[in-house]
């Protein structure tokens, strides 16, 4: 409870206080706080009824001022909101990993899905995730309640429920916007699973413009619940500015460790080549005009490398996903689906505006759920988990958090890499997967390389060069950025490891039904 809180925690209680304090109407119109409300109106609303109760904790927190405010009980209630709202996380882990053990997909799956310690490892592998209980818990934010509601969409998705699929996942984006980042999956795998009619063998056989009216009727009409009031009263515009502040950088302060870090670092090596070449003024001139972050507004700018802009980033985005996205067109599986929505969702961390280090998340949840379904999906969640969660631990950077945010992650990695390692061993029937037999050797060496990465992070360069604070935040971002990258390409080829499992399955059963 007392452990560090990001200024997260202030746009929470000043958003608490807004939604209390004010009509509906002019929520997304109050500025006394430079943390105006920019989440969709369902968080909003979720923040309103996490208001009733904190009036009888402590009146003040609902007041609204420009200056912090964080009082003893404030803070008990701030975070005990947190843990209450992880139940819906939990429910929603629960029931995704009911629908894949009754989905009848053992094949797809795995052997003997409903085997209660492959359920169990599911769940813990996802609901005590480090990256959660360090963002959530400690820096303050709601994303386990997000992911929960997200969940309950792939759960859907999985029960081959497509209509709840697509009211959940509407759902979801109205509670935040971020998860338009997989939206082009959904929308695939709606129209050409659902909408597309296909027979035993996978071929389409006609378009159904019921299905078609009955998905546009719910999105709409959620999204009408949502946003409806807002239009009415001619605020769209408001809201659209406040939702998508493209004005921001390319980049968070902290650089997620994607290829904008290559690019920004490629940028500031030619103003150094600068330096040698024409001189120190030259050098120097180069380097103030440059800049690729942003906090709350700021344009951005790079001075040798072409400034990146922010429809750039969406349509490189949109083509990384075009492969595999062609692939869940053709075989529309639930299998599919979720190896797809796990490098749609890295597509848009690598490539994506604005991108923080905390929407790795988007991928590892996923990812995680799909880590029993074989070795190498294993191996994919594994590398990447431990590369993503260990590019979170410079948000806690204060000495108090460095001892449970390395003991958190090292007991996570270590319980996963053993429970990951004894199931695959006990389904195949074989000793010979080793403890760090899932890594190739590149792999290994990569992973070991993070510890002198910590240690040079951590304790020689703040002692040696004190005034350079960036410097370990730069070098965290772009070694984990190769790892990254890395995870990218086993993302990729989980795809089609899930297309051919597909479509192994359509043949057994086509043989089975000639039969």
């Amino acid at each position: 409870m007392p452990l560090y809180r990001s200024t997260d925690f202030d746009v929470h209680r000043n958003w608490l206080a807004l939604t209390h304090s004010l009509p509906m109407r002019e929520w997304y119109f109050e500025a006394t706080s430079q943390w105006t409300l920019d989440y969709p109106p369902f968080f909003a609303l979720f923040e309103w009824l996490l208001a009733q109760p904190a009036r009888l904790v402590d009146p003040l927190m609902l007041r609204i001022s420009a200056e912090p405010y964080q009082s003893h009980a404030t803070v008990l209630y701030q975070r005990g909101t947190v843990i209450v709202a992880d139940l819906m996380l939990f429910y929603a882990i629960v029931r995704f990993v009911r629908a894949k053990s009754g989905s009848g997909m053992q094949g797809s799956w795995g052997p003997s899905f409903s085997e209660p310690r492959r359920q169990l490892l599911l769940v813990l592998l996802c609901f005590a995730n480090p990256g959660l209980l360090l963002l959530d818990h400690v820096h303050f934010q709601y994303n386990g309640f997000l992911f929960g509601v997200f969940l309950l969409s792939l759960a859907a998705l999985v029960e081959r429920r497509p209509l709840w699929a697509a009211f959940w996942f509407a759902v979801t984006l109205h509670f935040k916007h971020i998860f338009l980042y997989v939206a082009p999956v959904f929308f695939i795998y709606l129209l050409c699973g659902y909408v597309i009619r296909r027979d035993r063998a996978g071929r389409a056989q006609g378009f159904s413009l019921w299905r078609l009216v009955q998905l546009g009727a719910i999105v709409l009409g959620v999204s009408a619940v949502s946003l409806g009031p807002y239009l009415a009263w001619g605020q769209g515009p408001q809201l659209l500015a406040r939702l998508f502040p493209f004005q921001r950088g390319l980049c968070h302060a902290y650089w997620a460790p994607n290829v904008w870090v290559g690019y920004n670092v490629l940028d500031r090596a030619l103003v150094f080549l600068a330096r040698r070449v024409g001189g120190a003024a030259a050098a120097a001139a180069a380097a103030a005009a440059a800049s690729s972050t942003g906090g709350l507004v700021e344009e951005i700018a790079h001075i040798n490398l072409p400034t990146v802009k922010s429809w750039w980033t969406f349509v490189l985005t949109i083509a990384a996903m075009a492969p595999a996205l062609w692939q869940l067109a053709r075989r529309p599986s639930p299998r599919v689906a979720l190896a797809v929505l796990s490098y749609a969702s890295l597509c848009s961390f690598m490539l994506g505006w604005h991108v923080h280090e905390k929407a790795i998340m988007m991928t590892l949840l996923p990812l995680g759920l799909q880590a029993t379904a074989s070795v190498l999906d294993a191996r994919a969640y594994l590398f990447l988990s431990i590369v993503g969660h260990y590019a979170l631990l410079p948000l806690l950077f204060q000495p108090t958090e460095t001892a449970p945010k390395l003991m958190l992650l090292a007991t996570f990695t270590l319980a996963s890499l053993i429970l990951l390692r004894d199931y695959h061993r006990r389904q195949q029937g074989s000793r010979r997967i080793q403890f760090v037999g899932l890594f190739s050797a590149w792999e290994r060496g990569f992973l070991w390389g993070l510890l002198p990465l910590l240690l040079l992070t951590q304790a020689v360069l703040p002692l040696l060069l004190p005034r350079m604070a960036f410097l370990p935040l730069l070098l965290t971002s772009l070694y984990c950025t190769l790892g990254t990258l890395h995870g990218w390409r086993l993302c990729y080829q989980a795809v089609g490891r899930a297309v051919q499992q597909t479509e192994l399955e359509i043949e057994e059963e086509l043989a089975e039904h000639e039969q």
